[in-house]
């Protein structure tokens, strides 16, 4: 059997490019994105009040920790029903100290009309925006009547897709902004109770946030006794943190942690009655009973959630094993085949033997190289039987380089789907790592018989003695 190590060399060094290029991959976006300007949300505080019409008043303190200067934010207001609208009564802001105690003045930011071009404009969160959609306007893109952005310390609300954008002066300043707005038609209201779903903290990609807590307070009727659990009842979805009913109406979410791409949400039931001033399409726009089926989608989502968290857990569980057992293999392969096991019992080589290969140039030039074919042998596949015939190399171990070559790219690969489709960072990680260690370990498996030792020892020694000679004369 002809085995081309060129195609071996190159299968290894493929999976050792791909896996570099993959971490290449990862580590590049991240460089690139510590040189552009980027935020937290160290400290966020929202209390929300629940009127008797169904609109529901919400003041926000958001405290904004800059890494690079920002002049441009932009947040979302989600999770609210289809008809809802956001009326924002006032947006401010101020610089804070570590403490989040604001130091100076607040200033009131004031409004100015939407422009759609902005959406474009302003990525994620924001940034240091306006010098870049300068830079980024040129004649033949927008003529000369291009939109620009407005004056410092203004706000605008964009009604279609319910995000308020604020503009400032350049800062890198640790800052606090205080919204205040209302959402009109924030509650469905249905026959037996009224329903509230609300991200107080919406997904975010570009953003962590810490220490939220957001506090929803019922329009609880004077003569009301409340239950938690029955009177009223209530559900926290996204991030992992705890909520509180109180006996006065009051739901309080706290949430320590909100990684980038997660959101928080509040699910909170309670009495219809407890809104008497609903206008008559409030009253219309929802119909029949919800209690139950609320109840049984929480119950569905719960099962749901814990499916996920377990099926993960036997995700990363299913990988680990399989990457331990790869790398055992892998292992005892490496003990099994690996070069030059057998250096204390060689056996001695004769004049003759060693003259016979010596003299055969293209299978001395195989034997020195590692059984690779070079491109001007002429007759590779002979070349490779008269060297399996004198016996040199274990070519078991060939065959088990390209087999853990291959298992290297396989590891590789799924390291990249775990990543890409399930974004699993745990088992991408060991797939990852795995694999680059199977395909380090397939490239120090060949390894040459005890005649191929002496062989090259005897060779070494007619080079050092060749050395030797010249160095006399």
């Amino acid at each position: 059997m002809s085995l081309n190590f060129n195609i071996l060399k190159a299968t290894i060094t493929t999976a050792l490019t791909t896996a570099l290029a993959l971490m290449l991959s990862l580590a590049l976006p991240l460089s690139a994105i510590a040189a552009e300007p980027t935020l937290e949300n160290p400290s966020v505080d929202i209390t929300a009040q629940v009127q008797t019409t169904g609109t529901m008043h919400i003041i926000e303190h958001r405290v904004f920790a800059f890494n690079g200067e920002y002049d441009t934010l932009r947040w979302s207001f989600t999770g609210f029903p289809e008809d809802a609208k956001i009326n924002v009564s006032s947006v401010r802001m101020a610089k804070v100290n570590e403490e989040n105690t604001v130091e100076g003045d607040w200033i009131t930011l004031f409004q100015v009309t939407f422009n759609s071009d902005w959406r474009e404009a302003v990525k994620d969160s924001g940034g240091n925006m306006k010098k870049e959609y300068a830079d980024s306007q040129t004649p033949q893109k927008t003529g000369e009547s291009a939109p620009v952005f407005p004056a410092d310390n203004s706000w605008a609300l964009d009604d279609r897709q319910h995000a308020l954008y604020a503009f400032f002066q350049p800062t890198t300043n640790r800052t606090i902004f205080e919204i205040d707005y209302s959402v009109e038609n924030a509650i469905a209201a249905y026959d037996d109770v009224a329903e509230i779903y609300w991200d107080y903290a919406p997904a975010r990609n570009d953003t962590e946030t810490h220490n939220l807590i957001a506090t929803v307070q019922l329009p609880v009727p004077e003569s009301a006794t409340i239950t938690p659990g029955k009177t009223v009842l209530a559900w926290g979805h996204g991030a992992i943190g705890e909520f509180d009913i109180g006996t006065d109406g009051t739901i309080t979410y706290k949430v320590p942690y909100i990684p980038k791409g997660q959101y928080a949400n509040a699910h909170i039931i309670f009495p219809v009655t407890w809104l008497p001033n609903l206008t008559v399409e409030a009253k219309q726009a929802y119909s029949g009973t919800r209690l139950d089926n609320a109840r049984t989608e929480e119950e569905s989502w719960t099962d749901t959630w814990s499916n996920n968290v377990v099926n993960t857990l036997s995700m990363n569980i299913a990988a680990l094993a399989v990457c331990a057992a790869a790398l055992i293999a892998s292992g005892a392969t490496y003990m099994v085949l690996c070069r030059e096991k057998h250096r204390d019992k060689l056996p001695a080589l004769t004049d003759a033997e060693i003259a016979s290969i010596t003299s055969d140039s293209e299978m001395l030039a195989r034997f020195n190289s590692w059984n690779h074919i070079a491109e001007s042998e002429i007759n590779p596949d002979n070349t490779t039987k008269r060297l399996q015939e004198a016996n040199l190399f274990d070519m078991r171990s060939f065959k088990a380089q390209k087999v853990l070559a291959i298992v290297a790219l396989v590891f590789i690969a799924l390291s990249a789907i775990a990543a890409i489709v399930f974004g699993n960072w745990l088992t991408f990680a060991a797939f990852l790592i795995t694999g680059i260690c199977i395909g380090v370990c397939a490239n120090y498996i060949p390894r040459r018989t005890p005649k191929g030792i002496a062989l090259a020892l005897a060779l070494e020694n007619t080079t050092d003695q060749q050395s030797a000679k010249l160095g006399d004369s």
